[in-house]
């Protein structure tokens, strides 16, 4: 057994499309770290430059669509896919970390 409790079944570290299933553990120490000890814009801006350098098709996508709507919409828009991006890096990541130590992931 590792470290479940009962009979709960665990819950898959992905979606049937290969993206995180985000767990609240992630999104709680998402929110203690950006509140306590690091700037959540700031790292919402290294996460939008990531996604520049490394991702640009994914960014057209994202313009192609915010570009729909009203412009004083797009700045609202941008950060709620970045900091979408942003849960999902982190989670991808944790469960990484986690997958490093749990020999049964």
């Amino acid at each position: 057994m590792s470290g479940e409790s009962g009979n709960t079944p665990r819950q898959p570290r992905e979606t049937s499309k290969g993206l995180p299933v985000v767990e609240a553990e992630t999104v709680t120490a998402l929110w203690q770290n950006y509140t306590t000890r690091e700037d959540w814009g700031d790292h919402l801006e290294e996460v939008k430059q990531r996604l520049l350098d490394e991702n640009p098709e994914l960014v057209t996508f994202v313009e192609s669509q915010v570009s729909k709507f009203p412009d004083e919409l797009h700045t609202a828009m941008f950060e709620i896919v970045v900091g979408a991006v942003a849960v999902l890096e982190s989670q991808a990541e944790a469960n990484k970390l986690s997958s490093q130590f749990s020999p049964d992931q």
